[in-house]
């Protein structure tokens, strides 16, 4: 992943790389759902469910069990 990002050096450290990353694929994925939202009135599951999926896999894999646990709640939070 870091290696979309042109240069990881002294000004860019490697934790702001994946960060960076991680926020322009989310900001690729909400782009494409305000599209779809605002052209055909509605989010299609199957791009909700796959971002759902990278959500849980990426908070879990930065902040471990205790991360699943909280996207886990925010995914409850969203069914409501």
């Amino acid at each position: 992943l870091t290696l979309l990002f042109l240069k990881v050096g002294s000004f860019f450290p490697k934790e702001l790389a994946k960060l960076t990353v991680a926020d322009g694929l989310l900001g690729l994925l909400i782009g494409i759902a305000v599209y779809t939202d605002l052209k055909y009135r509605r989010i299609p599951n199957a791009l909700l469910l796959p971002c759902a999926g990278i959500g849980l896999l990426l908070n879990s894999l930065a902040s471990g069990w205790s991360g699943l646990l909280v996207s886990l709640g925010g995914c409850g939070l969203g069914l409501l």
